[in-house]
């Protein structure tokens, strides 16, 4: 059977959503190897910044060509779904991206990790992992394809490297965010680059609170299946954690789940 939207809903479908660094790639990558039920999801690790890459069958949303047109969700490069299984997908939380989420997967069931007294520790963990400084004149089409959107239009390419322009360097996750703005047709008129790390901290951390509180508000009138999880406890340990995700994923073996993430943790605390 030919990989589409309708035969991926079929699944129950489970979406992961998350703010930057709070772990849930490496969340992801743990419930699809663990649970029997779910299709595998394939990973790399960076192990300087303890990062986890996962691939999902479907892409982030800021990566569909076209929204409206669901084949361009398909990542091709994906492993091939077992459909008597569940298949897992992350994204980031956006309304913009939920909307054609609700409208083509109406089975899907969303856990939504947030924050509530953590955001400082999970800010500057995002800092310590993600910005990387770039030097502008190396931001162009070739660069955007290696390191942002390999399928990125002209369009926002262009977009983005104009925002660059008036700086002799940037911090490789505000391209991100930039390339995020362009993609659900935002302004970036008054996305400016901060140099200063503590800055970033600072507006990474007001970020996390609005996608985990505002934005939260108004991604569970649009999802018919949404649950929140707080990712507070991922400072030190994961047991009661992970026993808050099994209530939503029964078949999720806890104690193996403990342990993988209790070395992650631990790394985390070591950068």
């Amino acid at each position: 059977m030919k990989l589409n939207i309708s035969a991926i809903n079929d699944t129950k479908p489970l979406l992961i959503l998350y703010s930057s660094g709070l772990g849930g790639e490496f969340i992801t990558k743990t419930i699809s190897n663990l649970c029997k039920d779910f299709n595998d999801v394939t990973f790399r690790e960076t192990t300087n910044t303890n990062q986890t890459h996962s691939k999902c069958v479907i892409k982030y949303g800021v990566l569909w060509t076209d929204p409206h047109d669901t084949s361009t969700w398909i990542d091709q490069d994906a492993p091939l779904q077992d459909l008597s299984k569940r298949v897992i997908i992350k994204d980031h939380p956006s309304v913009y991206i939920a909307k054609h989420y609700w409208k083509q997967l109406s089975n899907l069931q969303v856990i939504h990790l947030v924050v509530d007294k953590e955001v400082e520790y999970f800010a500057r963990l995002t800092v310590k992992k993600l910005a990387k400084p770039i030097d502008v004149k190396h931001v162009n089409r070739k660069w955007i394809d290696e390191n942002i959107d390999g399928k990125v239009t002209k369009k926002i390419a262009d977009g983005i490297i104009e925002w660059a322009k008036p700086y002799p360097w940037v911090w490789q996750n505000e391209l991100r965010t930039v390339h995020t703005f362009l993609s659900e047709g935002r302004s970036t008129d008054t996305y400016k680059h901060e140099q200063h790390p503590e800055r970033q901290v600072s507006m990474q951390g007001d970020a996390i609170a609005f996608q985990c509180n505002e934005m939260s508000s108004v991604l569970r009138e649009i999802y018919t299946d949404y649950n929140t999880v707080c990712v507070d406890e991922l400072t030190t340990s994961s047991k009661q954690f992970w026993k808050d995700i099994k209530k939503l994923v029964p078949t999720l073996p806890v104690a193996k789940a403990n342990k993988l993430t209790q070395a992650w943790i631990n790394k985390n605390n070591e950068l």
